[in-house]
């Protein structure tokens, strides 16, 4: 289900990307994704489903399980209900979107996306796209969207836990490999992983008896470009370890670390990501999972960055630590260049057939 959503806030070097910005594959003209960010607005929470697009104007869904959405579950008169307790609740997300866009470009721009069917283990699968009569002497692929739904049958038939209520990652990754050509045609191998953890709480022992089953759907958007300028790349890193500090009533603040300097040295250039590569609660002997409540990452002008948090008093029942890794790609694309950013806080809803409400961003 597609909703529209009355924007809080636009902030950009010109005006918002639309519908109209996105061509057919042989155009000059493309918008394409920076930086995206979620902030919960009362609690952390597992993830369930997260979406997000600078296609049509941007596209986010975001769903935490019923501690955001309110849902009741239906649980089976088999399953222990002390050892399978939710809590719903209603929660919203603070959401940015961070993207540039270009008119009359040097390069030529295609777009695809890969279904991939992901674990602890990760996949990987080559997205193929058709670019008639391009100019292949310079080729990136940039991620241009996600999409992660935990709605999946789990490994090993039925349980006591759903998994549409989410998961706590202790992995999140995507990585784009080399585009190669063939011909009109243009590839690149995909690949995502996605580990859950465990929540350590005895009202949810259910879920922690299957993580290691958890799969989940997992959809990449895929921006390729031909021709044009120079091309470069950086590695972004970046961790932070979080001390729990009093119990839930008062956990300490979390600020996350500053952006890493990044300057590809190029100019007129599209900025994306190559890869994206989060690691949460490392080393923790008990294997927990993080109730994630940000999620960031972002390059721009100067610098780039990936962090998150956990910080949620009255629900925080550990201290958070975590490792990024990204790989940022630039490519020199000429035309005219505009860069932005949409801002919004989103209900989390679902729809009649219970699927996460997707909302078009203006």
């Amino acid at each position: 289900m597609r909703n529209t959503l009355v924007l809080i806030a636009v902030l950009a070097a010109g005006c918002s990307p639309s519908a109209s910005d996105v061509k057919d594959a042989a155009s000059n003209d493309m918008v394409w994704l920076e930086g995206f960010r979620y902030e919960w607005l009362f609690f952390n929470h597992r993830i369930s489903h997260l979406e997000f697009s600078v296609e049509d104007g941007g596209r986010v869904g975001i769903v935490g399980g019923t501690s955001t959405t309110g849902v009741q579950p239906d649980l089976d008169d088999s399953c222990d209900a002390p050892t399978c307790k939710e809590f719903p609740f209603i929660d919203k997300a603070d959401v940015a979107l961070r993207w540039g866009s270009v008119t009359g470009a040097d390069a030529q721009f295609a777009v695809g996306t890969a279904h991939l069917e992901v674990g602890a283990a990760g996949e990987t699968t080559t997205l193929k796209v058709t670019l008639e009569d391009a100019d292949t002497s310079a080729l990136t692929a940039v991620i241009r969207g996600l999409r992660i739904n935990t709605d999946h049958p789990l490994d090993g038939g039925d349980t006591c836990y759903d998994p549409s209520f989410g998961w706590l990652p202790t992995h999140l990754g995507v990585s784009l490999g080399d585009v190669s050509v063939s011909g009109s045609e243009l590839s690149v191998p995909v690949t995502a992983v996605f580990a859950a953890g465990n929540t350590l709480e005895a009202e949810r022992a259910c879920l922690d008896a299957v993580t290691d089953r958890a799969r989940l759907n997992f959809d990449v958007e895929v921006l390729f470009i031909a021709g044009g300028g120079a091309t470069a790349e950086q590695t972004i890193s970046s961790e932070a370890v979080f001390e729990y500090g009093d119990g839930p009533a008062n956990p300490t603040e979390q600020v996350p670390p500053q952006g890493t300097p990044a300057d590809l040295g190029l100019n007129d250039a599209v900025l994306g990501w190559r890869a994206l590569d989060w690691r949460f609660h490392i080393d923790d002997p008990e294997g927990r999972g993080s109730y994630l409540r940000t999620l960031d990452f972002d390059v721009g002008e100067g610098a780039a960055r990936g962090v998150a948090t956990n910080y949620s008093k009255g629900t925080q029942t550990s201290g958070f630590d975590y490792a990024f890794e990204g790989v940022i790609a630039g490519h020199e694309v000429g035309g005219s260049i505009e860069r932005g950013e949409t801002i919004a806080q989103l209900d989390v809803e679902l729809d009649d057939n219970g699927e996460a409400v997707v909302y078009d961003l203006p």
